[in-house]
């Protein structure tokens, strides 16, 4: 596939978009299951089901183009596990742990965050107002999902601090 145009560039930043997504939703899914804090627990299995509207939208843009996208390995995301996987080898303690997988989640949100951008601008520069809004849509969930996420890791970081630490 060439890119030699803006629009072949836009479909292909989509088409890597949603994979992220993809990847980084199945990526999140397994390591929520590592969390010991119930309440952090319950927030992040509430978030799965959000991810899926997304992905939805997502496709709505591609149709939009006739497009459909080339499914493959995301490097950023296996990148983002492999670093996961690295921390628990080390045997972290359970709030440890679940501060971790905040901060992986965070990770994640803030590139989704760019990502997102980026193709509201390319978006914007090709006059393409539909597909614009609809991505529009999805970075004001994300954004708002970021800030939720920032509020618990916050919390759980305070709490660590005020708890006594083991030597």
């Amino acid at each position: 596939m060439g890119i030699d145009n803006t629009r072949d560039l836009f479909l292909y930043e989509l088409g890597e978009t949603r994979n992220f997504h993809i990847a980084g939703a199945a990526m999140l899914s397994a390591i929520a299951h590592r969390i010991q804090n119930r309440e952090l627990s319950e927030f992040m299995h509430a978030e799965e089901g959000s991810r899926q509207g997304n992905l939805d939208r997502i496709n709505e843009c591609l149709q939009e183009f006739g497009a459909s996208p080339l499914e493959h390995a995301v490097p950023t995301v296996e990148a983002l596990r492999q670093r996961f996987q690295t921390f628990v080898g080390l045997s972290p303690g359970p709030a440890e742990l679940d501060i971790f997988v905040l901060g992986t989640s965070l990770r994640f949100m803030y590139l989704a965050l760019v990502a997102y951008k980026e193709l509201i601008e390319l978006a914007q520069y090709m006059g393409e107002s539909r597909c614009r809004d609809i991505l529009r849509t999805i970075l004001v969930d994300k954004e708002e999902r970021t800030r939720n996420l920032e509020r618990h890791c916050r919390k759980m970081t305070s709490d660590d601090v005020a708890a006594p630490h083991r030597a």
